[in-house]
């Protein structure tokens, strides 16, 4: 879903076939679109605006975003031959399509340091879809927070949506957490 790239031009060619196109640019087709029989454009069903000083086109979906324009970097130039999420994924946190890479916050934590010894340097945030297997820290699934070659203390803390949202971190027995609002 485009948030941050609005495509006017997507309006005047919806339902417009891809086919022929994609047949013409020998363009991969993924396991879940090969049997396809068109290929329609589509615009994205959300208003857009322009906002801040820069003009930037941000979605009626991140309204916050939008509060803060002039605050954010959007980055238009990424581009990846991948044809499916997960090596896309790994592109971006790593700069390789190849499991194994030290993402871009472990680098940066290896460059820069810690700010402070008793935080990690960076958090990983997961899909709702993916649930990291909770491994011995800096150790966990698909490389984004991984420090795969550096330092153990070069990793990011995994946070995903579940009832403990940080790996080896939990309430203490007998404590509640309602305690601190008595």
């Amino acid at each position: 879903m485009d948030l941050l790239d609005y495509k006017p031009g997507l309006q005047s060619r919806f339902k417009e076939d891809l086919k022929d196109w994609l047949a013409q640019q020998g363009q991969r087709l993924t396991g879940m679109t090969a049997n396809q029989q068109t290929f329609p454009l589509a615009p994205s069903i959300f208003k857009f605006a322009q906002h801040g000083q820069t003009g930037a086109w941000i979605s009626e979906l991140l309204p916050w975003h939008a509060k803060m324009a002039d605050d954010l970097c959007v980055i238009r130039s990424m581009h990846t031959d991948a044809i499916n999420h997960e090596p896309a994924n790994q592109l971006s946190y790593t700069g390789s399509m190849i499991t194994g890479k030290a993402s871009m916050g472990s680098w940066v934590a290896y460059g820069l340091g810690a700010m402070n010894k008793d935080l990690p340097t960076f958090v990983v945030l997961h899909a709702s879809h993916f649930q990291p297997v909770c491994q011995r820290p800096g150790h966990f699934q698909r490389g984004c927070g991984g420090q795969d070659f550096f330092l153990a203390s070069t990793p990011g803390s995994p946070c995903a949506p579940r009832a403990t949202p940080s790996c080896f971190l939990k309430d203490a027995p007998g404590i509640s957490r309602n305690c601190a609002s008595k």
